[in-house]
């Protein structure tokens, strides 16, 4: 044992320095394999965070689920759970060991002064002991807080926030922060990286359900009682009770919904429980699968892989080419009678060499990569990131296994080959000598199906690059319906600054007063969500009869925004009927009205006029009817980035619907970038002088909105990692289309003088190895585009209006990669065309 670890640890000594005394091959293969390995790392620490990592699975032993309440009549329909429903089934021990409570809420957290929106959770009071993740220090939430109406003004915040104000955790307790602008105290600190029921991304602060009421109050959310049974306003997740699954639960759950309707049939008629897996980036009333999520997942490490795949031939190359110039070297080894398997591990100890420390210098190089692909996520959403970059224990052997891997991958059939030489030749042969039988025999063939191989990974990603890449240019040339030019923004909250109803609407009508009055202005509105924002409301739209509920069809759900008067003047668009008056913008008093576009007039009222007509709104499809008379049909806007045509969409005017949230919408007179930026600074000033501890959560030009959206984000980013990748592996093709021709017109150098001699212009040997290169190439192009046919398909779904088998994108991978190899197959050409006869014919 101990010889053979000597001999093992003598091998390592001299495969070292092998390595050393070839510096150039050693530093092209640390860094083509550092490449290679620090994207497979980076690829897997997120694919891992976002969709292998186990969720909490609780302080009990069992499975963690979502518990959701389906419309038995409607089947598609689901709403969440009243809190007296959730208390109900907290105490069905057979069923759940554990049941928690959670509303996600859009808040405003005022730090000094600055005001931002952020993400806040309400929960139930054994939110974090259920998910087996106690509070680190200070405490959770007490019964008594979770108590509706408690007013409980107490706060949990996560480790995204801590990092946000550069606190340590002993310096947030009896921390007092502003949300909404109502004084918390912060009693307790997550633990680092806790998420709650999601992955990877956390609210930065969570709250008591005893204060529900007093955010929906402010904070634009839905005004409900939590104590009401008919409330839906919260969505469960349980633990399974030991050795219950999620199909044996169905059953008791079904039993237990029949007497919940038995007990309370106003508001639980025709409702199912049932469970199912959580979804790993959403808090949703109804199931969803992660099948989108999968998808990227398989796209990221699909693409990470083959750049790997491409590394490894190279490097088999590469070794091939180098093994001829070894080859006397084995020869004489064999001789003096070591035996094949000792060389082969000898050459596969320097593989692993070499593997490994691409995988170190690989490991520095994804969290980088991640470190900034993290950061640049940060401004485009409103909640906080719990990831850590730093390579965990499963990436390191991730990372390990596939250095394992490769150094087989590529080691493992040069190695095999050198162990195998003619003796007598390989003998006879200077080391360097390029020209042995051996080589001529094998090294062709082996390394022209090896660089096949990569120019057909290489285009397959370039190909997947080029479809992101256009699925962003159209995703960010995106028309959502109005010129953006010309529009500046200005977000605020009255609410978080102590307004009431009445105080909220005064001070916005004089902002709005002072603001139009200005010069360079030629409209002003309110509104309460923007297009392509982050943020959204809906509401269940039905359309209603003089008798009554019309009953025709399943209700429309519609995008619900309020807003003031000019709002689709100051767009430059046109309303069948009229807009909202100055009367309706300022005052709640008169009739109920609203503006619908086109799409949902056209849905709920095919082939009628719409206007005049009444809906029922409601904020669930259980929710109680709000009666609205329709008093325009508007143009249909975009809201989603990512969907082609405008959904329905329903208005509401802000005196009848006050928000103390709301987007002061400017429309300037000139369309010049500096005239934009003047009116951002100077209705900044305004609202500073209307009053000056109004929270401002921005203010920002139309275009610079849009270019902020997540969605454009998702695509841009999408496109710079398989371009990346796509150009990673081109290079490495074109190196070893590079090297292969050097070294094969390199064998016939002589042949290149003879043909010289004898007349033959430089310009036909050019083109004679060009076109030997090109069939090369032709082969790979072939291949490749099968493989990006395939990943086309694939990621068919994330592509914003391109097709997966895009002609122009398929295109331009081919010509690019064409081009490439035909430089890497003419330069070698030119080179050897152009030496002087008397040199060619010199050459052994």
């Amino acid at each position: 044992g101990d010889h053979g670890m000597g001999t093992f640890i003598g091998e390592t000594r001299q495969a070292v320095r092998t390595l050393i005394r070839d510096p150039g091959l050693t530093a092209a293969a640390v860094f083509v394999l550092a490449m290679a390995v620090g994207g497979n790392a980076a690829m897997f620490g997120i694919v891992d965070a976002l969709l292998l990592e186990p969720l909490p699975r609780g302080s009990a032993t069992g499975v963690l689920v979502g518990v959701y309440s389906r419309d038995g009549s409607r089947p598609d329909a689901f709403r969440s759970f009243s809190y007296p429903n959730y208390t109900d089934l907290r105490t069905r021990r057979q069923l759940f060991s554990e049941l928690v409570a959670q509303r996600f809420a859009q808040v405003t957290l005022t730090e000094g002064n600055a005001t931002r929106r952020t993400a806040a959770a309400i929960v139930s009071s054994n939110f974090f002991s259920a998910l087996g993740a106690p509070v680190i220090l200070g405490r959770g939430f007490s019964a008594a807080e979770e108590r509706p109406r408690a007013a409980a003004a107490v706060a949990v915040v996560s480790h995204a926030y801590l990092r946000r104000r550069g606190l340590e955790p002993r310096e947030a307790i009896g921390d007092a922060i502003l949300i909404d602008g109502k004084p918390f105290t912060v009693v307790g600190v997550a633990p680092r990286g806790f998420t709650g029921t999601t992955a990877v991304m956390s609210p930065e602060v969570w709250l008591p359900v005893g204060v529900y009421h007093d955010l929906a109050s402010s904070g634009g959310n839905q005004r409900a009682d939590p104590a009401d049974r008919a409330a839906h306003l919260f969505v469960l997740a349980g633990v399974l009770a030991p050795g219950l699954t999620i199909p044996a639960a169905q059953e008791p759950l079904a039993a237990v919904a029949g007497q919940m309707e038995e007990a309370y049939p106003a508001a639980n008629a025709d409702q199912t429980l049932l469970a199912a897996p959580l979804p790993r980036l959403s808090v949703s009333p109804r199931p969803r699968n992660d099948a989108q999520l999968a998808i990227v997942g398989v796209l990221l490490l699909g693409m990470s892989g083959l750049a790997l795949v491409v590394a490894c031939l190279n490097l088999a190359n590469l070794l091939l080419a180098r093994g001829i110039s070894r080859a006397p070297e084995v020869a004489v080894r064999l001789a003096l009678g070591a035996t094949r398997p000792r060389i082969v591990r000898r050459l596969l100890i320097e593989g692993f060499i070499l593997s490994l420390a691409g995988g170190a210098v690989g490991l520095v190089l994804a969290l980088g990569g991640t470190v900034l692909m993290v950061s640049s996520i940060l401004p485009y959403v409103p909640v906080g990131i719990e990831f850590d970059p730093r390579p965990d224990s499963r990436a390191m052997a991730f990372t390990l296994v596939i250095c394992a891997v490769s150094a087989l991958a590529f080691g493992l059939g040069p190695a095999w080959k050198l162990s195998r030489p003619d003796l007598v030749t390989a003998l006879k042969a200077r080391r360097g000598d390029s020209g042995t039988r051996a080589g001529r025999r094998w090294l062709p063939a082996a390394t022209q199906m090896l660089m096949i191989g990569q120019l057909a990974i290489s285009l397959a990603l370039l190909t997947t690059g080029a479809l992101f890449a256009r699925a962003a240019a159209y995703a960010g040339a995106s028309d959502p319906g109005f010129s953006p030019e010309r529009r500046v923004l200005a977000t605020v909250d009255a609410g978080a600054s102590g307004y009431d109803d009445a105080r909220g609407r005064a001070l916005y009508r004089t902002l709005l007063d002072r603001i139009r009055a200005l010069p360079g202005v030629e409209a002003a509105t309110l509104a309460s969500i923007v297009p392509f924002g982050d943020i959204t409301e809906d509401r269940y739209v039905e359309r209603r009869d003089a008798d009554g509920r019309d009953g025709r069809g399943e209700p429309t759900r519609a995008v619900y925004t309020v807003i003031g008067a000019e709002y689709f003047r100051g767009l430059g668009l046109s309303v069948s009927g009229r807009e909202f008056s100055p009367g309706e913008e300022a005052s709640s008093a008169g009739l109920p009205v609203a503006i619908v576009n086109e799409p949902l007039a056209r849905r709920l009222f095919p082939g009628e006029a719409a206007t005049s007509r009444t809906l029922c709104l409601r904020t669930g499809q259980e929710g109680t009817c709000d009666v609205v008379h329709i008093v325009g049909i508007a143009p249909g806007l975009r809201h989603d980035l990512l969907r082609d045509e405008p959904g329905p969409h329903v208005y509401v005017p802000f005196g009848q619907r006050y928000r103390g949230n709301m987007t002061l919408q400017v429309t300037t007179t000139a369309s010049s970038l500096r005239a934009e930026a003047a009116m951002v600074q100077l209705l900044r000033r305004v609202v500073e002088e209307v009053n000056g501890g109004l929270s401002i959560l921005s203010v920002e030009t139309m275009r610079e909105h849009l270019s902020g959206n997540i969605g454009l984000w998702l695509t841009r980013t999408a496109a710079v990692l398989s371009a990346s990748f796509g150009i990673l592996t081109l290079l490495l093709a074109a190196v070893g289309t590079y090297g292969l021709r050097s070294n094969l017109i390199a064998r016939q150098t002589r042949e290149i003088g003879i043909r010289l001699a004898l007349g033959a212009t430089p310009g036909r040997i050019e083109r004679r190895y060009v076109f030997e290169g090109l069939k090369l190439t032709g082969a790979g192009v072939a291949g490749g585009l099968a493989l990006g046919a395939a990943a086309g398909t694939l990621s068919s779904s994330l592509l914003y209006r391109v097709s997966p088998f895009d002609p122009v994108a398929f295109g331009a991978a081919v010509a690019v990669l064409v081009l490439t190899s035909t430089v890497a197959s003419y330069l070698p050409a030119r080179r050897a065309a152009h030496m002087p006869p008397s040199q060619t014919l010199r050459t052994d």
